[in-house]
């Protein structure tokens, strides 16, 4: 009796772990039991490479899942992986200029697509096509890119770790680490195993931040004003009294995002540009980026608006320049039209210019360095050590031509 007890038990425990064992096949497999195609639409998109993605991959939006990918092909015309997703009819919120990402859960996780929303009225349904895709990251090709690219900081990085992992080698050779018995041939070889490992969990490290780094041109203009806005709106009673607090706050916050570089020799122009000798450019970047941060900061001290919302992304002839459209509403509630040009440079997007409310920037800061030229008999070197007070009288002229409006 007490045998035939102890068979059932056991054939139960084993009938329980099998069924657990197939619901977590169906689970990781992406599979429903009943599933049907009642309830969903279709749409499309096409990436460079979808390395890592794969049929039943999850959808997902703002973490949580609304489909499944049904079908992934190569496009003979478009050279292009072609995507098909099947989402829930409960999900008929997604404007149709959203962007689709594929994104990856954690570092090596499994890869998926995600959604950034755009700011179409029209929103995505059975046989939508979605024109503004992000492509797969793959680790190796950001490795490779971090050694081997453009970047001299990746490149300096590396070659110091890998002179660290060197000399903590020839060390450990020469029985110069560590006060203790190091003519243990185990401990000697566990240390260069621990040299290596420290110098792969590095590496590791830094390739981790390069991932991150990487952001859509919608991501980066919306971060920064929102960072910017929030900013401003902690610390206005004090950027009130003391506006310089307020410049260099701005010099922090945009540096790493307007390439200031391409914006002041674009004001220059060719024409001057290739009069100017190295000294004299460095020292106009130096006073452009400080009149920049003052024709922000002065228009920005009075905002009280309520935010900006991204419209939608106008891409262009190359595929390292877009136009991102947006809009602000301002301390009246009236809705102004801000246009900002980003580029890619060096892997990362950066703003080239701002168009707010029909006003372009690049092109004012450009007439106003012309005039300062035709005024002083074309004496660069004086008009870039007047500078700031340039930019002060094109704040002038600026919200002159507003005001004509």
């Amino acid at each position: 009796m007490n045998n035939r007890a102890l068979e059932i038990t056991v054939g139960l425990f084993v009938l329980a772990g099998i069924l657990a064992f197939a619901l977590l096949a169906f689970k990781v497999s992406g599979l429903t039991i009943g599933q049907n195609n009642t309830g969903t639409y279709k749409v499309t998109a096409y990436f460079d490479s979808v390395e890592g993605l794969k049929v039943r991959s999850r959808v997902s939006f703002a973490g949580v899942t609304i489909g499944k990918v049904t079908s992934i092909a190569i496009d003979p015309e478009k050279y292009q992986a072609k995507v098909t997703m099947e989402i829930s009819d409960t999900a008929n919120y997604l404007p149709a200029d959203s962007t689709a990402l594929i994104y990856t859960a954690g570092l090596l996780g499994e890869k998926y697509i995600g959604f950034s929303l755009g700011g179409d009225e029209e929103v995505l349904k059975n046989g939508s096509v979605i024109k503004d895709t992000q492509s797969s990251l793959v680790l190796e090709d950001l490795i490779n890119k971090f050694i081997m690219g453009s970047d001299d900081s990746g490149k300096d990085i590396a070659k110091q770790l890998g002179t660290l992992n060197d000399t903590l080698k020839d060390l450990i050779n020469k029985n110069q680490v560590l006060p203790i018995n190091i003519n243990d041939e185990e401990f000697i070889m566990s240390i260069k195993k621990y040299s290596q490992f420290v110098f792969a969990l590095l590496f590791a490290v830094f390739s981790t931040l390069t991932l991150a780094a990487e952001q859509t041109p919608q991501q980066v203009v919306q971060a920064t004003v929102d960072t910017l806005l929030k900013d401003l709106n902690t610390n206005r009673a004090k950027y009130a009294k003391d506006p310089e607090a307020f410049h260099k706050a701005l010099h922090t916050l945009l540096t790493p995002v307007v390439d200031v570089d391409g914006i002041a020799r674009s004001v220059m122009t060719i024409k001057y540009a290739r009069r100017a000798t190295p000294e004299q450019m460095e020292t106009f970047k130096a006073n452009f980026e400080q009149g920049l941060m003052q024709f922000y900061g002065n228009a920005l001290l009075d905002y009280e608006g309520k935010g900006m919302k991204v419209l939608k992304t106008i891409p262009t002839d190359s595929p390292d320049r877009v136009s991102i459209q947006t809009e602000v509403k301002g301390n009246d509630n009236t809705i102004y039209p801000v246009s900002y040009t980003m580029v890619k440079l060096n892997g990362k997007w950066m703003v080239r210019n701002v168009v707010v409310n029909g006003l372009n920037v690049g092109k004012l800061f450009r007439d106003q360095f012309a005039s300062e030229m035709r005024n002083n008999k074309d004496d660069l070197n004086y008009v870039i050590n007047d500078w700031a007070d340039a930019v002060e009288r094109a704040q002038e002229q600026a919200d002159a031509d507003q005001n004509k409006k």
